[in-house]
């Protein structure tokens, strides 16, 4: 580790609020990298420098101070990381009052770096998953034998044998550009908060616009039951959100696979209005096997019934939609509806009048039902 200006400023920052000393930290070199009293930074320090060479403290007296050029009286004492020297501590005053101090400042500068470290390389770490996450969901393709070494050599994965589903995870609240700051504190407690309530998770980070990818280990609970314990988190956090589950896969492959599963869920819960925060993608059925008939094919088949003249309105839509929530019960239909039997007779001969189709029928009641949901996927 080396000791730079971006290293110690904030030590200094920290600490000299605390002192009424000086404080010099000098790099391997014996330059001061950052001082209390500015004027200092960049001198070469030969206090520090006869440190360096000794790897011993040295106390510098009001008389000894001519023997070492650029320093004052103080106590000068080496800074160790992980066993090696890399640097200097100096306090500038009396060294008959600063020595006990100085030992304290010592070990409270070491453990600030330290901290540091570890700080930046959990960093590290972290940028090197997102860049990891970002190449596997690419939607242009990706190496699979470049992922795959990867995860073996930097992150310890064997990716073909950990089976894992991706939890894709959708916040509104994210999506806003004002108040930055504020919201990438907030994504990062988020994040840190999913993470310990959910020890499953393998890998995660956050991979375009208010959308999270988790990578979930399937361990001991299943997917839907993850889904529902980050659901009660969010809800209880007061966030409006919506999560997307895929199937459980082993091998990049299979962990891309699953993103885009839950990818489309999400994408069907907004574009058919579903009422739910969180689906998986085995709930979705027929619903995931429509969405791959292409919004060309889709658009033919609706505007064969639809024509300018002829288009549901607003109140034989809902109709249609709760008869076919109802099972095609007359009885169930017209009790949730609030309206009476004949009524809702009327508004199915309605239907049938505009497009020919009735509901009533088996055979027309599933091509009204592509109906509905064409148009909504379609939009």
């Amino acid at each position: 580790m080396k000791i730079t200006a971006e290293l110690a400023n904030p030590i200094i920052h920290k600490l000299k609020g605390l002192l009424e000393y000086n404080m010099n930290v000098m790099d391997a070199e014996g330059i001061i990298v950052a001082s209390s009293d500015e004027s200092r930074v960049h001198q070469v320090h030969k206090g520090a420098m006869q440190v360096i060479k000794t790897q011993k403290e040295i106390v510098i007296s009001p008389d000894d101070v001519k023997n070492y050029h650029g320093t004052k009286p103080g106590v000068n004492l080496p800074i160790e990381f992980l066993g090696e020297m890399i640097g200097v501590v100096g306090v500038t005053g009396n060294p008959k009052e600063l020595y006990k101090f100085t030992q304290v400042i010592k070990v409270t500068v070491e453990t600030m770096l330290q901290q540091m470290y570890m700080m930046n390389q959990v960093q590290y770490q972290t940028k090197l998953m997102e860049n990891w996450i970002i190449e596997l969901i690419h939607p242009d393709g990706f190496n699979r034998e470049r992922l795959e070494s990867n995860a073996k050599h930097i992150f310890q994965w064997n990716v073909n044998k950990q089976e894992v589903f991706v939890l894709l995870l959708q916040v509104k609240e994210f999506q806003s550009t004002s108040h930055m700051l504020e919201i990438n504190e907030k994504k990062q407690q988020m994040m840190s908060d999913i993470r310990r309530i959910v020890e499953e998770v393998s890998f995660s980070a956050y991979v375009e616009d208010g959308y999270y990818l988790f990578g979930i280990n399937r361990k001991g609970r299943s997917e839907r039951v993850i889904g529902e314990v980050i659901e009660k988190y969010l809800t209880s956090s007061g966030y409006s959100f919506q999560i997307g589950i895929g199937n459980i896969y082993t091998g990049v492959e299979g962990y891309r696979k699953s993103y885009f599963e839950g990818k489309q869920s999400i994408s069907l819960l907004e574009r058919l209005s579903l009422p739910y925060k969180v689906v998986h993608i085995g709930d979705l059925g027929v619903y995931s096997l429509l969405d791959y008939i292409p919004s060309t094919v889709q658009k033919e088949f609706v505007e064969k019934y639809y024509s300018n003249e002829r288009k549901l309105g607003e109140e034989l839509r809902t109709t249609l939609e709760v008869f076919f929530e109802s099972e095609l019960s007359m009885k169930k239909s017209a009790e949730k509806l609030h309206i009476h039997r004949n009524t809702l007779m009327y508004r199915l001969d309605q239907i049938e009048n505009e497009l020919g189709l009735d509901p009533r029928k088996f055979s027309d009641a599933i091509k009204l039902k592509l109906i509905l949901l064409f148009e909504k996927l379609t939009g």
